[in-house]
């Protein structure tokens, strides 16, 4: 039964961790929040996510670099598989599938910096 106590400890961990970020934003909101300023440096000095899509957009942004650096553009086949990051492809392929709609303009000046096109060459690579 161990695997159930374990379970419920990482679902609190979960509603903890959605809470103290939802508390981080009001606090730079100007809103009223319980987190303070010691709280954010003591969970920044431990490398506390505040928030996780940026991360995992600039996780992937890196992974697209390094392709790049290896295969010369951007052009990642949707069932490129890389063991750092299986699912790169499907990413581009979804970056290109809703372009510009749901990406801030910061995200879309970094691929753009990084060489990043929104149609696929025909090249046909793996």
């Amino acid at each position: 039964y161990t695997h159930l106590s374990l379970s419920q400890n990482y679902y609190r961990l979960g509603l903890w961790v959605q809470k103290q970020r939802m508390y981080y934003k009001k606090y730079h909101n100007g809103e009223k929040s319980t987190l303070t300023k010691d709280r954010i440096e003591k969970l920044d000095e431990i490398g506390f996510i505040w928030d996780y899509l940026d991360y995992k957009f600039d996780l992937f942004l890196t992974e697209l670099a390094e392709y790049k650096k290896q295969h010369g553009d951007c052009n990642v086949p949707e069932d490129y598989y890389n063991s750092e990051n299986p699912s790169l492809g499907a990413w581009v392929k979804n970056l290109r599938t809703r372009k510009p709609k749901t990406l801030t303009e910061d995200r879309l000046e970094k691929l753009e910096e990084l060489g990043f096109t929104w149609r696929r060459s025909t090249t046909n690579r793996k």
